[in-house]
This record gives structure tokens, C-alpha cells and sequence, in this order.
């Protein structure tokens, strides 16, 4: 009888044995314990002993948030993504506890960036879509104070819980508080052994533990005798749903306050800033609301609060509101990192806004000083006093010596009108008769463009001349000469032509969105490379009411002063166009602030505290240095004009991974 006890004592042992040594990640299962002799309580220990063995094969897993199929036994970067893997909280008890661990500990899921979305059962945030991180908490309330002393003292040293920031997994503390970083709470992770047991101690610790328990009279865990523990192909523990039944559900962790916050029009206190209102009654109040960014449920109406959560600090309303509604995620950087990228900002302030157009123009003649010489009737070149085109004249120099029948008749008309009003000097009706004719002949002289001094000698001496000088009516330069001597000529030929160039037109074309800068009256600055120690000043004489359609630019007229006549027709020269302030009292940025994508204009706002926020602005006019914001940004804000073309990349990077989450 006693050998076919101790045979059964035998099979009852080896068969969870095996299954241990056969299973890497420790499938483990006890029968009932039985009173037998010594040999059968020696067999029972070494199976306890080689139990928890197994059990201590368990270590901590490292997986990473958005690839979870990324583990590792240590601390780490995510192969794919490169973000820090976390730790996943396994069971490091031994399975003598089972049901004493499941009454102290409760396996949670929570999102890394929402601590709020929360869940029993591992699966994706609702919010963000990342995958549920694992979270133990502890049920102080269901912890027997009747275990023995070296059941906590062999527990304190299998586990070291250390917190972790989700934003910044290298800051660590054994303690709880915050991030020294971005202010979020750290997230409690359990650590794995600082050194694992021997065999031997292993072995004697379970055989002291098990004299102890049965001393105590208690049997072996119903947990361990009914059903084995399992872990799946990513080692991920699984959930005891005898843990889940025995959690206290009068305990209210934070979570589960934050959740019971609910936002309303007039919303109540803030639990967190109630209580420093109701202390101290002269707190001073900014007048504005503040909420979290990460969980706009978080109202505040004081400006040093932070966010119970994830103990971020509170941000105005607008700026949360705009953050959360905004097609560009918010971007956070390390103060290290934003001085090695070398990011500044500016203020964007109200000011007037001014811009200088430079252009190239060409030097023309004015039209009220170009002279076209022409005779008054038909007739012949008897003497030309030029040479050639180009020669400069001055203002009544001899140009030709002309002759004409016409203007030959008409000077002896007057000169007959003249000797008969001679003959009848006491005749006073017919004296004043002939008058009247002697003014008319006199007329016809002058129009036909007898020089005054010619029309003199005419009456003086009463002899007709052959000739007629005609005689240059400004001084200038002679672009066209179209006579020579002895040719006939039309009162509609252009003898000559005289430009006067004391005084220039300079035109210019302007680009079409520089129009709006470009008005009547405008100074000019004009040089020559010609003559590079010379400047030139002017104004807009006249704006063309039309844009040339093949080079889509505006031609303005230039009127500039040449006194010495250095600026010749048909010179290049560079023009500046000063408008002053043409935009007064205008929110104005820097133009390196603004990003064109093309079909968007973006400006990244400095939220403060490391935080930055892409933001869609209307930009007005752009003037030297400053543009014109028309909508998107108030006078005040912060906005950065160096690196914030990393700044954009990295916010499309994190709004594509949304997108793609949802």
C-alpha cells in the first residue's frame, strides 16, 4: 500500500514537470497536495523547487508603441520607426503567489500619448490609434497582511518599478512626479531582476516558503491546480480574469478621474486649481481660459496650471482650439535640439510697410521737346548750312537757305500795298483801306514762316528777297535730316528733326504684382553703369492703363532732368523706385517666416515650452523685408524665421501618421 502511494506521489510530480521542460515560456501545473510520509514531502518540494525555476525564465519585454511585433529583452530603438521600446510588465512572482498576485496587481492598457483611453484588454487608442500600452496597478486594499514576511521581502526584490516619461523614455525615476522635459507624468514600468538567483537559492527559497505555508495550514493555490498560465508568441502576458473579478472597484486612480472631467459652456473648477482657489482667496486670475492640448476635457482659469493627466502645462483656449482644429499637428523639441537646428523666432508686431522696386528703363526723347522743321510751302533748297544727322545746334542757328514763288509773290504784294499807301497819305478813307491790305500781306509772311528779321528788310528797303532763311526753334541734337541742296521739298516732308534732351523720359516696365506699389508721382533714383559715379532723381510722370500680354508687365514713364545732356537717347539705366510706406499700420512678419508650398502659405508659431504649431496665414503685400499677414495671425504671437522648414516636415510627418492610424 505504501509503494503504490509513493508511486502515485511520483507520476503526480513528473507530469507538470515535463510539461515545464518542455514549454520555454513555463506551462506549469500542480496537482493536489497530499499528507504522506517523508519521502512523498521531499518529492513535493523538488517539484516546487523546479517550478519556480521555470517560473524566473519569465523576464521583462520591450516592444515598440506602434509596432508591437518589435521585442526585444532590452531597452531599445524600434527597428522600423526608430522610436523607444517600452517595457511590457510580465509576472516575475513565482507560482506560489498566483492567486495572492492576482488579488494585488491589475493589468491595464493604456495609450502612451492618451493616458485616458484605457482597457482591459490589449487593442488600439480610439483617439490616436498607437497601440495600448500595459499598465499594472496595484490593489492595496485586497492585500493580506496575513502572508508572511518573506513573501513582500521576496517580491521587493524580484520587482523594481521605475517611471518613464511616454514622450521621452530616457527620463526615468524610481520615483513618481514629472518629466523634466515636457511636464507629463511618468508612467510606472516594472523593471526586470538586477540579478537573477542561483539554483540553489532558488530551490531554497522555495522549499522555505513551502515549510512555511504548510505550517500555516494552507493548501497549495487553487489557481495553479485547477489551470495552467499561458503566454502568447510575443510573450505578452495575458489577463487573469480572476485578477480582473478581484480588483477594487471602489479605488479611483487618476485615470478614472480624469475621465468623470466633462467640458460645458460654464464649466465647473478645475479639481486641481479649486483647491488653490478656495485656499487662497487673492490668487490673481488672468481672465482667460486654459485647457490642456493633449485633453481639452482639462479647463483651468489659472495660468500656472497643468493638466492632471499628463501633466502638461495649460495653454489659452484659441491656442489649443487652433492646435487641435489645424490640419498641421503640433510639433514638441528639446531645448537642446532647438538650439542645435539654430531655430529663432521674432514677434509679430503692427508697423508700416514699405518696399523699393528695382528695374532696368531706357532713355527716350520727351515729346513735347522733339521739334519736327517743316516748310509752310513748295520750294527748293538753295543752301544747306548741316552736314549730317547727329550734329548739335543751338536755338535760331541757320538751318537752310529756302526759296519759294509763293513767298516770293506775297513779299511783293506787301511791297505794292506799302507804295501806294505811300501815294495817298492825304487821302484818309483810302489810306486806311490799304492799311488793312498791309496787314494782311504781313500775315501771310509770317505764316508762312518769314523770319521777323526778313519781314524788317522787306518794308525797310522794298525789295523782295530771293531766299529765306529758315532757322532752328531749340537747341538740341539733329536725329533726322531728310534735304539736301537743291532738292525740292513739300510743306508735308520733314526737312529736320531737333530733339532738346535738357529733360528725358526714361520707360520702364514693372512686374505685375508689383503694381500695387507703383503710383503717380513716385521718386526715382536712376544710374548708368555708363556713368557709375552719377545719379539721377525723377518721378512717375504716367502709368499705362494696360499690361503687355507676352511679357505680362506694366510700363510707367520716367521724367528725369538732364541738364547736361549725359543721359543719350536709347541708354540702359537702373532704376529704383522708392514708394516710403505704402502700407501703414499693417501686422507684419519677417519674409523668411513664410513658407510656400505652393498652394498654401505657412508660418510655424512658437506656443512656448519647447511647442510649435504650423498655422495657414493670407498674406497682403510683400514689401522689402516684411509681408503683410491679412488673416491667421495677430499682432503679438511668436512665429520662427530660421528652421522652420524642419519644423513643417516633421509636423506633415506626424499628420501623415494620423492619417494613416485612422
Amino acid at each position: 500500500m505504501i509503494a503504490k502511494r509513493f508511486l502515485n506521489a511520483i507520476f503526480r510530480i513528473l507530469i507538470p514537470l515535463t510539461a515545464t521542460l518542455s514549454l520555454v515560456t513555463g506551462s506549469i501545473a500542480f496537482g493536489e497536495t497530499h499528507h504522506s510520509a517523508n519521502m512523498s514531502m521531499d518529492a513535493s518540494i523538488d517539484g516546487l523547487s523546479d517550478l519556480e525555476s521555470a517560473t524566473r525564465l519569465q523576464t521583462t519585454l520591450y516592444s515598440c508603441p506602434m509596432h508591437p511585433n518589435e521585442t526585444s529583452d532590452k531597452p531599445g530603438s524600434c527597428s522600423i520607426c526608430g522610436m523607444h521600446l517600452v517595457a511590457q510588465s510580465g509576472s516575475n512572482h513565482t507560482g506560489h503567489h498566483s492567486d495572492h498576485e492576482s488579488k494585488d496587481h491589475q493589468t491595464i492598457y493604456a495609450c502612451p500619448m492618451h493616458p485616458n483611453e484605457t482597457s482591459d484588454k490589449p487593442g488600439k487608442c480610439s483617439i490616436c490609434g498607437m497601440h495600448l500600452v500595459a499598465q499594472i496597478e496595484t490593489d492595496h486594499s485586497g492585500h493580506d497582511h496575513h502572508q508572511p514576511m518573506d513573501h513582500s521581502d521576496h517580491a521587493s526584490e524580484d520587482h523594481q518599478t521605475i517611471y518613464a516619461c511616454p514622450m521621452h523614455p530616457n527620463e526615468t525615476s524610481d520615483k513618481p512626479g514629472k518629466c523634466s522635459v515636457c511636464g507629463m507624468f511618468l508612467v510606472a514600468q516594472t523593471a526586470s531582476p538586477m540579478a537573477p538567483e542561483t539554483d540553489h537559492q532558488i530551490a531554497e527559497h522555495s522549499h522555505n516558503h513551502g515549510m512555511k505555508t504548510m505550517q500555516h495550514g494552507s493548501e497549495m493555490p487553487k489557481a495553479m491546480t485547477e489551470s495552467h498560465r499561458y503566454w502568447d508568441s510575443d510573450r505578452l502576458p495575458a489577463i487573469s480574469s480572476r485578477s480582473k473579478a478581484n480588483r477594487n472597484d471602489n479605488e479611483e486612480t487618476l485615470l478614472t478621474k480624469a475621465k468623470r472631467v466633462s467640458v460645458s459652456d460654464t464649466p465647473e473648477p478645475d479639481p486641481v486649481t479649486s483647491h488653490d482657489t478656495h485656499a487662497d482667496h487673492d490668487h490673481q486670475h488672468s481672465g482667460s481660459t486654459y485647457i490642456c492640448p493633449m485633453h481639452p476635457q482639462i479647463i483651468s482659469h489659472d495660468t500656472d496650471s497643468s493638466c492632471p493627466i499628463c501633466g502638461m502645462d495649460l495653454v489659452p483656449v484659441a491656442a489649443a482650439k487652433e492646435s487641435m482644429e489645424s490640419e498641421h499637428p503640433q510639433v514638441f523639441l528639446e531645448s537642446a535640439v532647438i538650439q542645435n537646428m539654430g531655430i529663432r523666432t521674432i514677434t509679430a508686431a503692427r508697423g508700416n510697410l514699405g518696399k523699393t522696386i528695382k528695374t532696368q528703363g531706357r532713355v527716350t526723347a520727351d515729346d513735347e521737346r522733339i521739334y519736327n522743321i517743316h516748310s509752310r510751302t513748295g520750294g527748293w533748297i538753295e543752301n544747306l548750312y548741316l552736314v549730317t544727322e547727329g550734329d548739335h545746334i543751338e536755338r535760331k542757328d541757320e538751318l537752310v537757305d529756302f526759296y519759294s514763288p509763293w513767298i516770293n509773290r506775297a513779299q511783293l504784294d506787301l511791297i505794292n500795298a506799302l507804295e501806294e499807301h505811300d501815294l495817298v497819305a492825304f487821302e484818309p478813307e483810302r489810306k486806311a483801306e490799304l492799311d488793312a491790305k498791309i496787314d494782311s500781306y504781313r500775315n501771310t509772311l509770317r505764316s508762312l514762316k518769314v523770319p521777323p528779321m526778313d519781314l524788317m528788310r522787306i518794308e525797310q528797303y522794298r525789295k523782295v528777297l530771293n531766299t529765306v532763311q529758315i532757322t532752328s526753334p531749340a537747341s538740341g541734337w539733329v536725329t533726322e535730316l531728310n534735304v539736301s541742296e537743291g532738292s525740292y521739298v513739300e510743306p508735308y516732308q520733314t526737312m529736320f528733326t531737333v530733339v532738346d534732351l535738357s529733360e528725358v523720359w526714361i520707360m520702364v516696365d514693372i512686374f505685375e504684382h508689383h503694381a500695387p506699389w507703383v503710383k503717380k508721382g513716385n521718386k526715382v533714383a536712376v544710374t548708368s553703369p555708363a556713368i557709375p559715379a552719377r545719379e539721377w532723381t525723377g518721378k512717375i510722370d504716367f502709368i499705362y492703363p494696360e499690361i503687355n500680354p507676352v511679357t505680362r508687365t506694366l510700363r510707367a514713364r520716367i521724367e528725369v532732368t538732364n541738364p547736361d545732356e549725359a543721359l543719350l537717347l536709347n541708354m540702359f539705366v537702373q532704376v529704383e523706385i522708392n514708394d516710403g510706406a505704402k502700407k501703414m499700420d499693417a501686422v507684419t512678419v519677417p519674409r523668411e517666416a513664410i513658407i510656400l508650398t505652393g498652394e498654401r502659405e505657412i508660418i510655424i508659431k512658437y506656443q512656448g515650452k519647447g511647442h510649435f504649431q504650423p498655422v495657414d496665414v493670407k498674406t497682403g503685400l510683400w514689401g522689402d523685408n516684411q509681408v503683410e499677414i491679412i488673416d491667421g495671425l495677430n499682432a503679438g504671437a511668436e512665429v520662427v524665421v530660421s528652421g522652420q522648414f524642419l519644423i513643417d516636415s516633421e509636423s506633415n510627418i506626424q499628420s501623415s501618421l494620423l492619417r494613416m492610424s485612422e
